[in-house]
């Protein structure tokens, strides 16, 4: 503050000091010019004025021009009259010609302090573009490790998968460790599937009564494995009473799990994970305490930021993406809820608590699944089923072919959407598996054109797609299509999932008429799987 008012002290003594100059040159010149041009040396400090000091000093000077040019110039001097025609003609030509300049001065040079400031906060965007790039190139630089830490054991199994020295008890170990690495990529797709959604407003809940000792529960069922491979021990103190909160169950899953992930990552082989639940009558709570790495007191204001931990790349054998805690934070506050961080520092471990509204027990309430639902037996099997797979991905195709063969399904199989609609004629199949997102003519029009076409069969048509977000599947549903899964399809579930459509609408009575549609396939080019 002070100096500022030090610079505008400068800047209008500046217009003083030139109208002093100024009159004294005038005065010194008076007995060559008399009373001739009595304001052009006023003229020449006022502009000097303006381009050294600014507009104000500049008006300054222009005034005190008029002033000192009246009363020591213009006869009578020493007078504050002016009664020449000439002189009042001088006056108003030097106060009109003054103002004008100042004004066009003050013009260019607002003008130029906007191109200045536009150029300063262009500098600041290109700054926070390179920032913002640097900060992905870290990020894509940690998918990469996060993704190629499963890939590894993946790609290793596979290589000796193809050995055929190995005993069964090996194998069913490689499967165990191939099968634990696809559900890790899966839970990272997943995650930052629904960051985006979340981002994009797209992420819904579907709000019941549930009871937090179940989804704790279930939280730890998920993450057993993990918690298993790393040798550490994990301890839950279990309330004695329900703690009823309004909530997604999945999602408040995903919650605990994600934090429980997150102890059991920063938490040295053979660490201690405490889960507490608690509550009070107008709260419910779940610590997940760990003696880990902890936080240091700067990163806690941030951890919870999206992609917060994407800064630093190195040391990244516990380095994470920074989506799961944001996650976290983006699910509690969409549940009315709160998620807490505590670390006393580096090495001291962290104390994660959520907390939710309670609501009162007798609002639980067990849900019963609906009668019209049809029930499966533990017997049925889907052998002797023709099924159709439409999609352009060759490779995925054959995998789920083989796997429903294994298991006695006639399977066939189509590489786009006019082929589909080809052998849908000939094969008359029980269920057909249909990709979405195909080049030319898409999932959607091809159901499309199954379900108008009275000529064409009946079958269940189910969605295969990689577009797996709530919004895809009502879509997909409007569309004509009978359900809709995600890609990669759980089999356990694509197989539970086509039984009970088959139970539901008795699409299995084709399975006995022991239809042979292969001689007229082979005909048309379609192959059935061998």
């Amino acid at each position: 503050m002070e100096n500022q008012c030090r610079a505008c002290l400068t800047r209008y003594g500046f217009a003083v000091l030139a109208t002093v100059v100024a009159t004294w040159a005038r005065m010194s010149m008076h007995g060559w010019l008399d009373d001739h041009m009595p304001f052009g040396i006023y003229f020449l400090s006022a502009m000097l004025t303006v381009w050294v000091a600014g507009v104000g000093p500049a008006i300054l000077s222009l005034f005190s021009g008029i002033a000192a040019g009246v009363y020591w110039v213009i006869e009578p001097r020493y007078s504050w009259t002016v009664t020449e025609p000439a002189d009042q003609f001088s006056l108003a030509i030097y106060a009109v010609v003054g103002t004008a300049a100042i004004a066009i001065y003050w013009r260019a040079d607002s003008r130029q302090v906007a191109v200045n400031l536009q150029s300063a906060a262009n500098a600041e965007l290109t700054e926070q573009l390179r920032a913002a790039d640097r900060k992905k190139d870290n990020w894509l630089a940690l998918l990469a490790h996060e993704l190629r830490n499963p890939l590894a054991p993946i790609r290793s199994g596979i290589d000796l998968l193809d050995r055929e020295t190995l005993k069964s008890e090996q194998v069913r170990e490689i499967r165990k460790t191939m099968r634990r690495q696809t559900e890790q990529l899966l839970r990272i797709v997943e995650d930052l599937l629904d960051v985006s959604r979340y981002t994009r407003g797209q992420l819904r809940l579907e709000c019941e009564t549930v009871d937090l000792r179940e989804i704790v529960k279930e939280a730890i069922e998920m993450v057993a494995p993990m918690i298993a491979e790393n040798n550490h021990d994990l301890k839950e103190v279990k309330y004695c009473q329900p703690l009823v909160v309004n909530g997604d169950p999945t999602r408040l899953i995903q919650v605990v799990s994600n934090l429980l992930c997150n102890a059991a990552k920063y938490t040295p082989r053979g660490g201690r994970i405490q889960v507490l639940l608690d509550g009070d009558s107008d709260s419910a709570r779940v610590c997940v305490i760990d003696n880990g790495i902890g936080i240091t007191k700067e990163l806690q204001s941030s951890v919870f930021d999206l992609f917060a931990q994407a800064d630093s790349p190195r040391n990244r054998d516990r380095q994470g993406l920074g989506i799961g805690l944001a996650l976290v934070k983006s699910l509690m506050d969409m549940h009315s809820g709160q998620v807490a961080l505590h670390s006393d520092g580096p090495g001291k471990g962290s104390h994660f608590t959520i907390t939710l509204p309670r609501q009162d027990s007798a609002m639980l309430v067990k849900v019963e699944p609906p009668e019209s639902t049809p029930e499966v037996a533990d017997s049925a099997s889907i052998e002797g089923a023709t099924v159709l797979l439409i999609d352009d991905n060759q490779e995925a195709v054959h995998t789920l072919e083989a796997l429903l063969s294994l298991d006695g399904c006639r399977t066939y199989a189509a590489f786009d959407g006019p082929s589909g609609l080809e052998a849908m004629t000939v094969v008359q199949p029980d269920f057909v598996l249909l990709d979405i997102g195909m080049p030319g003519m898409d999932g959607y029009e091809v159901v499309r054109r199954i379900r108008k076409e009275a000529a064409l069969p009946r079958p269940i048509v189910i969605a295969i797609s990689g577009w797996g977000s709530e919004e895809d599947r009502q879509r997909a549903l409007r569309a004509g299509f009978d359900d809709h899964l995600a890609k990669p399809v759980d089999y356990g579930e694509l197989v539970d999932l086509l039984l009970a459509k088959a139970s539901k609408c008795d699409a299995m009575e084709s399975i006995a008429e022991g239809r042979k549609p292969q001689d007229l396939l082979r005909d048309k080019g379609f192959q059935p799987v061998k």
